[in-house]
């Protein structure tokens, strides 16, 4: 049984290697009764009068980089901020509003456009320059949109916008060989052709939830698409010839990306060239981290322990790279019976003791983070997580709150941020690291976390993780299990406290379990200048160290499909390849379905070709 847990499937190509509703556990409790899902508007339809933008009246430049268009009183603003990215932002009346740029846009156009129409009979074709390679078609009667790259068109408006009493929706045809992915943290799903996505702050952490969507997709065919808005909405790819685009919004904004098709590379590089890149973590960020409450009952209403913590992790020979003190309903750090307390002078000993541990500190927050500079600058916190009791509305307020965490690190030390998240949206991916939520730990938590983190590459989350065995239930083996993949991508922690067996160190489940958690923590951490090496990549280019086997093989067309060998393993980075194990011993011994690509293959653990 120990040779068998010891090995998860791990490959490498020619230097590379090889390497339905989520389970209850009984120990499982809902934290968050108070928190409900949003309404999933049109999802029946809605029949209420729907108003579509009819012919073009009326077409002027507007500045070297816009182009306004009008329909009657309707209005269109085409702004192109580079050759391959341009905006469509409508204004129904005549009355534009942006609600979102300034906290999430952070690029303007280049200074080099010089926007350029030029007429047909029955169209316009606008260029962001007069050589330009992309064209946005304007077609006159009535208006419908299309982007085409060197004379390919790329994708193309089935019906003008529209909207009704809910949202402004948006219909694309669809080819029957054509993919989308995206939508961001989408979980158990990394694929959506046929399917129909949500981009919302559903309070959900299953199998099937979205707990940091994204309102950005992109597509086989050789363009993305931004959203630039706060509310939520729908993507639907269920039709076989269209695909339906809605936020719940009476304005339409989005930002369009072109590139040659499967080029998913460039597209990320556009989409984070608007919404910012992928923070930089810290190297400490990069290992393992132990979230728990000390200032309880179970460990005697004092803070003090986490620094017994540390030194367990030491006599264990197992490497740590930061522990959350406080994380916990009610929790704060102090000695003694006094609720919530907020002792600096015990912060204080606490953080300087596990530094000279060679560990850093963080703390957990369900209500805001109102000694933050004084945590930050005096104490030496460096490392946050932000709890859905405080940002669960989601949305702009989930947003605002992170950024404050954010410049509380930065601002007040010389540290880079670093915190975890739930509720994103477009534009955390440069503020934090997302998680699934809550869970339960189980082979079917493994099974569906292994997808979602497959897709959430293609939002540029490019780093993201689940609690360790979840936050609830677990298993020996389930925790081996999720702790061997998860040593393969940049974040990962382990949060004690919830499950029955209450502690989730990588120690507690004993011998044979804690050896091997030992063998895999020390093989990440030798890997340190590999996935902080992916980490900066990412944070210059948009491309996620955990990738899709798409992303990193585009034109291999069968990694586009939901299978075991797409869905069900990933690379780390351009040499990784790694195949978790989700199926128990007891049922099978054999990681099977696992597809390579073409190329010579390593496996890790052996050295054998393939």
């Amino acid at each position: 049984m120990e040779a068998a847990l010891r090995h998860l499937c791990c490959f490498a190509l020619a230097f590379e290697i090889l390497a339905a509703t989520a389970l209850k556990s009984a120990d499982f409790v809902n934290r968050f009764p108070h928190l409900k899902p949003p309404l999933d508007y049109n999802l029946d339809g809605d029949d209420s009068p729907a108003h579509t933008i009819g012919q073009i009246t009326d077409i002027k430049l507007s500045g070297s980089d816009s182009i306004e268009i009008s329909c009657g009183t309707d209005k269109v603003r085409v702004t192109f901020f580079r050759n391959d990215i341009v905006r469509i932002w409508l204004a129904w009346d005549g009355v534009f509003s942006d609600p979102t740029s300034d906290d999430i846009v952070v690029s303007k156009p280049f200074s080099v456009i010089s926007a350029h129409i030029t007429e047909s009979p029955d169209s316009y074709e606008l260029r962001a320059t007069n050589e330009s390679d992309v064209v946005l078609r304007a077609s006159k009667k009535p208006l419908l949109f299309s982007m085409h790259l060197a004379g390919v068109q790329l994708w193309a408006e089935e019906a003008g916008l529209t909207r009704n009493s809910t949202a402004t929706l948006q219909t694309l045809g669809q080819r029957s060989d054509e993919f989308f992915f995206g939508g961001g943290m989408q979980n158990g799903r990394f694929s959506h052709k046929g399917n129909r996505i949500r981009i919302s702050a559903d309070d959900s952490w299953d199998d099937g939830s979205n707990p940091n969507a994204a309102p950005f997709f992109l597509s086989t065919s050789g363009y993305g698409v931004y959203r630039n808005t706060w509310a939520p909405g729908f993507y639907d790819f269920t039709g076989p010839q269209h695909a339906v685009l809605a936020h719940n919004e009476s304005r339409f904004d989005a930002f369009f990306f072109a590139a040659a098709p499967r080029d998913f590379a460039a597209l990320l590089e556009g989409y984070t060239h608007i919404t910012g890149r992928p923070f930089m973590p810290p190297i400490y960020g990069l290992g393992l981290g132990d979230s728990d409450c000390y200032h309880n009952e179970r460990h005697g209403e004092d803070t003090d322990v986490a620094l017994s913590i540390a030194d367990k992790y030491s006599t264990m020979d197992i490497p740590a790279g930061w522990l959350l003190i406080n994380d916990g309903y009610g929790c704060g750090y102090g000695i003694g019976p006094e609720k919530f307390p907020t002792n600096f002078t015990t912060l204080d000993f606490v953080v300087a003791g596990l530094h000279e541990r060679g560990v850093v500190t963080g703390l957990w927050s369900s209500t805001g983070l109102p000694n933050m500079r004084r945590e930050v600058a005096g104490s030496g916190v460096r490392v946050a997580k932000t709890d859905v009791g405080w940002i669960g509305a989601g949305y702009k307020y989930a947003f605002d709150s992170v950024k404050l965490v954010a410049s509380g690190i930065e601002n007040n030390s010389d540290a880079r941020r670093f915190i975890w998240t739930v509720v994103g949206w477009a534009g955390t991916h440069r503020l934090a690291v997302m998680w699934t939520g809550d869970d339960s730990g189980s082979f079917d938590y493994i099974r569906w976390q292994i997808p979602t983190f497959v897709g959430t590459g293609f939002s540029a989350q490019a780093h993201v993780s689940g609690d360790i065995d979840g936050i609830f239930g677990g298993s020996p083996e389930t925790y081996v299990r999720d702790l061997q993949f998860k040593c393969f991508m940049t974040t990962l922690m382990v949060m004690s406290g919830w499950a029955g067996n209450p502690d989730k160190q990588p120690w507690t489940w004993g011998e044979p379990y804690t050896s091997i958690n030992r063998e895999y923590l020390k093989l990440k951490l030798s890997l340190t200048p590999y996935f902080y090496t992916l980490s900066r990549i990412a944070h210059d280019t948009g491309l996620p160290p955990i990738r899709a086997m798409a992303l990193e093989f585009p034109q291999d067309s069968f990694t586009f499909m939901n299978h075991t060998g797409s869905a069900q393993q990933f690379m780390a980075g351009p040499f990784f390849l790694v195949a978790p194990v989700y199926r128990p011993l007891a049922e099978t011994a054999m990681r099977d379905g696992i597809y390579l690509p073409g190329g010579d293959w390593i496996d890790y653990w052996n050295g054998s070709f393939y």
